[in-house]
């Protein structure tokens, strides 16, 4: 279990904090106590909760996830196997990650199975099923799964996360940056939205070749398959757009002397407009970058794209992003203050491919 959801569960399970019961309260430190490492005292506040109700679903499913903290994978099984609710995927995901940590990997997969026919949408399911496959080396399983999931709970971040990871290993790394980038509008100011930002300025630099003053070579996808539907075609996104895109954005004021974050600026700012001037209406083989480009020209409509692409690549660059927001201090603030009340619409890629 990667993340602690009882606020989340909390939320549909008691109501509001009004309402919350002495017992409710007790659990709630319990989780306190938890998060802070203090093990003995969650497990003090759980026990009393569970002598009096031992069936109460809340004191159970947080046990069997301190057992899970302290590495007691089957003691973690063995709690969480008792307790019984079809309609909550995070028990599911709990039960199948203690199995897995517990040795029995194949009823791992059965139990986040299980879930997913009782909870089809269930976003985190297919990620676990997605890192498993992962783990086995099983790449196309892996990408099937993270992508499904995106599908079915647009909401869930971490399936992002994962596929932009994965095609960062892959030969089509266009893909980590547009799932990353949507990664990080889904969960701003994590670490793990830092990190991700240190992965796209890393897959910019790896993937753009500035020959001399003469030529710049783009590196961000293989595939040049263009595949016909109907009368007409849906031409690869990654060779015949972004890279054709990009390098005219790169290049439209001369070769630059190298990749500054000020360069990739101008270099994203200008990909928009020319994204939108010629291959918005075109067919795609892959759509997943539609939200993204429509969130970005959001943006620059509303004259924040420079600090945005600040803040996306900020981690690549840190001594350079924090010399600019330094001296652009009310744009940065500004931008945060639009930023906040501007997220962006969760991306449905459960919608299909549109028809331009």
């Amino acid at each position: 279990m990667k993340t602690h959801l009882l606020a989340l569960l909390s939320l549909f399970c008691i109501g509001t904090a009004s309402a919350q019961t002495p017992r409710d309260e007790r659990i709630a430190r319990a989780v306190e106590r938890m998060d802070d490492g203090d093990y003995d005292e969650a497990a003090r506040l759980l026990e009393s909760v569970l002598a009096a109700d031992p069936k109460n679903f809340l004191a159970n499913y947080e046990t069997g996830y301190l057992l899970y903290m302290q590495e007691r994978y089957e003691e973690a099984v063995e709690v969480l196997r008792r307790i019984k609710r079809k309609d909550y995927p995070p028990l599911y995901q709990l039960l199948g990650n203690a199995y897995d940590m517990a040795g029995d990997r194949k009823r791992a997969v059965k139990t986040y199975e299980k879930g997913l026919r009782e909870n089809p949408d269930a976003g985190r399911l297919y990620l676990e099923l997605g890192n498993i496959a992962y783990a086995e080396r099983q790449y196309d399983r892996a990408l099937a799964c993270y992508r499904r999931g995106a599908t079915v709970d647009p909401a869930h971040p971490s399936n992002y996360r994962s596929l932009a990871l994965l095609y960062a290993i892959s030969t089509e790394p266009v893909w980590t940056l547009v799932w990353g980038e949507l990664f990080m509008n889904l969960e701003r100011g994590s670490g793990r939205t830092s990190a991700m930002s240190e992965t796209l300025a890393q897959t910019y630099r790896d993937n753009i070749r500035i020959e001399g003053d003469t030529a710049v070579r783009m590196t961000f996808s293989r595939n040049g398959r263009v595949a016909r539907e109907g009368l007409r075609l849906r031409i690869p996104f990654g060779t015949a757009v972004f890279e054709v895109a990009a390098r005219a954005a790169l290049t439209a004021d001369g070769i630059p002397d190298s990749l500054t974050l000020d360069v990739l600026s101008d270099m994203r700012e200008q990909f928009v407009d020319r994204y939108f001037e010629k291959y918005d209406r075109m067919l795609f083989d892959d759509d997943a970058a539609r939200p993204l480009m429509d969130y970005q020209r959001q943006v620059k409509e509303a004259g924040m794209m420079r600090p945005y692409n600040y803040w996306v690549l900020s981690q690549g660059f840190p001594d350079e992003f924090r010399q600019w927001r330094d001296e652009h201090a009310v744009q940065w603030q500004d931008f945060i203050a639009w930023f906040a009340a501007h997220p962006m619409s969760v991306p449905d890629p459960a919608a299909g491919r549109r028809n331009p």
